[in-house]
C-alpha cells in the first residue's frame, strides 16, 4: 500500500530537482544507449561497416603525450589542471627550431590519415553513406536541442510539472534501499497494482502542478514577449503578441491622422 501524501509531501512535490535527479540517473543506461547507438564507432562496429580513422593529433597534442609522464614523474603532486598548465608553459617557452619537429610528426600523422579516410570512403557502399548521413543528422538535431535547452534555461523558462506517476515515485524513494535502477522498478511495480482510488490523491496534485504551471508559462512569456524574446514563445502566444502590436500600432496612426495639424 502507498504511504499516504502529507502536508509535507505535497512541499516536496513542488520542488522536483531531487526527483528529477534521480531520474536522470535511471535514465543514463538508456542514454548512454541512445548515444552509443548514435555514435560513429556502434555505427561502424554493429552494421560491419569499415572502422572509421580517428583524427590525428596536432603539433601541441604530440607534445603533450610525450612531455607528460616526463611533468608527472618530475612533479608527482601536481593535480591534473596543474599539470595541463605546466605543459602548456613548457610549449610556450619551447624554440622554433625543436617545435619544427613536432609540427613535421602532426603533418605526417595528417597525411596518413587522409590516405586512410580516402580508403574508408572508397569503401562505403550507399547504404553505409546513407547511414551516416542520418547520424550526422540526428547528431545535429541533438546539438540543437542542446543550444536550446541552454537558452530557455538561462531565461529561467518554468520547469514542466510533474505527472502523477512522477509526484508519486517522489514519494515513495527514499523509503525504499538499493540502487536507483532496483528502486525504480520497485516503485513502477507498486504503482501498477495500485487501484485508481489509491492513485486519485496523485492524480489530483498532478492537476493543479499543470495548472500552476500554465499559470507560470502565460506570465513568463508576457515577460518574454515584453523584452523582446518572441522567439522562444510558444506559436499562439506569438500570434497574440503580433495582434497586440499591430493594434497598438492602428491606435497610434489613428489618433495622428486626428490631430490637427
Amino acid at each position: 500500500m502507498a504511504a499516504p501524501i502529507s502536508f509535507n509531501m505535497v512541499n516536496l512535490v513542488k520542488s522536483s530537482r531531487a526527483l528529477n535527479s534521480l531520474l536522470c540517473q535511471t535514465n543514463r543506461v538508456l542514454t548512454t544507449c541512445f548515444t552509443t547507438r548514435n555514435s560513429p564507432r556502434y555505427v561502424t562496429s554493429k552494421t560491419g561497416m569499415p572502422q572509421k580513422p580517428k583524427r590525428p593529433m596536432g603539433k601541441y597534442m604530440v607534445f603533450s603525450q610525450e612531455k607528460h609522464p616526463q611533468v608527472r614523474a618530475m612533479n608527482p603532486d601536481l593535480s591534473f589542471t596543474e599539470t595541463a598548465k605546466e605543459i602548456a608553459r613548457l610549449w610556450r617557452e619551447l624554440p622554433d627550431e625543436e617545435r619544427e619537429s613536432y609540427t613535421a610528426q602532426a603533418k605526417q600523422f595528417m597525411e596518413n590519415y587522409n590516405e586512410e579516410m580516402a580508403g574508408f570512403k572508397a569503401s562505403l557502399t550507399e547504404e553505409d553513406v546513407k547511414m551516416i548521413a542520418q547520424h550526422k543528422h540526428q547528431k545535429k538535431l541533438m546539438n540543437i536541442n542542446k543550444k536550446n535547452r541552454q537558452v530557455l534555461t538561462k531565461l529561467e523558462r518554468p520547469k514542466r510539472p510533474l505527472t502523477a506517476y512522477g509526484i508519486f515515485v517522489q514519494s515513495q524513494l527514499s523509503g525504499i534501499s538499493g540502487n536507483i535502477t532496483s528502486k525504480m522498478v520497485a516503485v513502477g511495480g507498486e504503482w501498477k497494482q495500485m487501484s485508481e482510488d489509491e492513485k486519485s490523491d496523485y492524480y489530483t496534485l498532478a492537476s493543479k502542478a499543470r495548472r500552476d504551471y500554465q499559470l507560470a508559462m502565460d506570465a513568463w512569456e508576457t515577460k518574454m514577449a515584453d523584452e523582446g524574446n518572441i522567439s522562444v514563445v510558444r506559436k499562439k502566444s506569438q500570434l497574440l503578441e503580433r495582434q497586440r502590436n499591430k493594434t497598438e500600432a492602428s491606435k497610434k496612426k489613428a489618433k495622428y491622422e486626428e490631430e490637427p495639424f
